[in-house]
């Protein structure tokens, strides 16, 4: 029989909508988050990482060489996951593991320009939305902003076009914690919650 696997979920709650079915079925659950809930019938944590990719290549790399195929999206949850490489938690084991990675020869340039570099204008537009109804408290340290629905509907948003949306009110300068809302459809929101190192405890804030 095939084996359900989970990867960078922290808890069942946050499993998307088409893999609930899933839920008490998962064999192995990886998870790098403190919060990890442990719901698989084997766990892997390591809450010290950066990067769910981190844990993912050791774990390959104990059934032998990483192949370009597999090196790629490695890559992906791994710079992804550390928003380039610039959050607090990436470590000199993190910069390794890309390394490893790059080692491989896969052509790493069009997947950070296209996760890093580029908007859609779709995108574009809905960041001036958050902007220009953002709410800013403590002397600028906090600001929320609130995506809802109507506001995707109006310029025609794709969820690629949402993808880390969560992140761009803690580039705001001055914001050490950052709060998105975001409709997921009427009367269901989904909070996320930035802060900077040393702040609040999101984690602790969020249970």
């Amino acid at each position: 029989p095939d084996h359900v696997v989970s990867t960078d979920v922290a808890t069942t709650a946050l499993l998307p909508e088409n893999a609930l079915p899933y839920v008490g079925r998962i064999d192995l659950a990886i998870d790098h988050h403190p919060s990890f809930e442990r719901f698989g019938r084997e766990n892997i944590l390591r809450a010290e990482a950066a990067a769910c990719g981190e844990l993912m290549y050791d774990v390959i790399r104990q059934w032998g060489s990483v192949s370009q195929a597999v090196a790629l999206p490695l890559y992906v949850a791994v710079s992804t996951d550390t928003g380039c490489f610039v959050y607090s938690n990436t470590s000199p084991a993190t910069h390794a593991v890309a390394a490893a990675l790059l080692e491989t020869g896969i052509d790493f340039y069009p997947i950070n320009r296209r996760h890093f570099r580029t908007r859609s204008f779709k995108r574009l537009k809905l960041e001036g939305m958050l902007t220009s109804g953002m709410e800013v408290l403590d002397e600028g340290k906090l600001a929320i902003v609130t995506l809802t629905l109507d506001m995707i509907a109006q310029v025609q948003a794709k969820e690629e076009d949402l993808d880390d949306i969560s992140a761009f009110v803690g580039g705001v300068e001055g914001v050490h914690t950052g709060v998105t809302i975001r409709e997921l459809r009427p009367g269901v929101c989904k909070i996320s919650l930035r802060t900077e190192p040393g702040e609040l405890n999101a984690s602790a804030v969020c249970a």
